[in-house]
């Protein structure tokens, strides 16, 4: 609520739109819940991602929205798609090995490929929802087609790094 509040007062209609999605999005998950049983590290890092996403967007340095800055020479746009693909391709992990077969653990490849593509296509859905914001609000910092196919990038990248991460946990279980 707390950027709600700050994009209300400055008026930043891409950011109130942002953290509408966000809270219907951690609505509908606090309702499912206990039902799709995702562990706390990955809630926190959710709620971690949904900050750096909001600050992003509502908070200046030097001028500048942080989206409009980098960390060394790597953007903070990308850093927070890498970081955010991952963190999706690890809840696609945790919510997949529930439901897997003794038998299908012997899938390694298969059950890599389902969590690359969950990761990959949730990072496809926001770059829908930045798209729409771009149609629905003027003079928003998403930018071209050039930032959306470096958004996809970061985003396989970032369910890459998770799947590396997802298969060694697998194969050591």
């Amino acid at each position: 609520l707390f950027f709600l509040i700050i994009s209300i007062i400055n008026e930043n209609y891409e950011y109130i739109y942002y953290t509408l999605a966000l809270l219907v999005g951690f609505f509908v998950l606090f309702l499912i819940y206990k039902k799709i049983h995702i562990k706390i590290p990955l809630l926190v890092a959710l709620i971690i991602l949904s900050f750096l996403h909001l600050a992003g967007g509502n908070f200046v340095v030097n001028g500048l929205k942080l989206y409009q800055t980098s960390l060394f020479v790597i953007p903070y746009d990308k850093i927070i798609h890498v970081f955010g693909s991952f963190v999706i391709t690890l809840i696609a992990y945790n919510l997949i090995e529930e439901t897997i077969s003794k038998e299908d653990k012997k899938k390694t490849l298969l059950v890599g490929f389902i969590i690359l593509m969950i990761g990959v296509g949730i990072g496809a859905i926001v770059e829908i929802i930045e798209f729409l914001a771009t149609i629905v609000f003027q003079n928003t910092i998403v930018g071209d087609y050039a930032n959306n196919a470096g958004d996809l990038l970061a985003n396989l990248f970032g369910a890459l790094l998770a799947l590396i991460f997802s298969i060694t946990h697998f194969i050591r279980k």
